[in-house]
């Protein structure tokens, strides 16, 4: 039987997920040595990048691939904070930062950032990428419960995220246990 955690060990654990994946990417102080709190689409950004070390994708996804993928499906809304990711690396490879205006031109990547216009058509997305082992991540209300694997969730204030088990299984992607704890799971609509 599966144990439920109380409810506020869950917003401090998620919280910790948050403040360490902002710590790693970011020094959270200005050139006049003062600290400040990290933004909203720096947190997004900080967890894009961490997410990739709590999931596994199959032998078949990552073949031949000299570097790891991120992906924004459309324009992006992450502005500044994207420059966090610079000169990282994920799953060994360095990370590559690409910009698709369809999901055609979105083919070979690992995550894809789906933005708010294509969340509305979510349905196309997979038709056209499904299947292939890609982390869909998306941060419009039910994106997991229609399809994507991963939705970013402002909860308390704060950025939590869902799971959607079925979609991240449809994806051949495994999900740390570590990671499902700290998400709310949903399941498809």
């Amino acid at each position: 039987m599966r144990k439920f955690l109380p409810t506020r060990r869950i917003a401090c654990a998620v919280a910790a997920v948050v403040l360490l994946a902002c710590l790693a990417m970011h020094p959270l102080t200005s050139s006049a040595g003062d600290v400040r709190q990290p933004t909203e689409h720096e947190v997004k950004v900080a967890l894009l990048y961490k997410f990739a070390n709590f999931v596994d994708w199959s032998e078949d996804a990552m073949q031949g691939a000299e570097t790891f993928r991120l992906c924004m499906l459309g324009e992006s809304p992450f502005g500044d904070a994207l420059e966090l990711l610079e000169g990282k690396r994920i799953k060994n490879r360095p990370l590559e930062l690409l910009f698709a205006s369809s999901p055609e031109h979105a083919r070979g990547c690992h995550i894809i950032f789906v933005n708010q216009k294509w969340n509305s058509r979510l349905g196309e997305v997979l038709e056209v990428l499904g299947s292939q082992g890609v982390l869909f991540v998306g941060d419009g209300s039910g994106f997991a419960r229609r399809g994507g694997v991963l939705e970013f969730a402002l909860e308390g204030g704060r950025v939590g995220f869902v799971i959607n088990p079925e979609a991240a299984r449809r994806e051949g992607l495994v999900v740390s246990s570590k990671l499902m704890r700290l998400a709310r799971i949903v399941g498809t609509d």
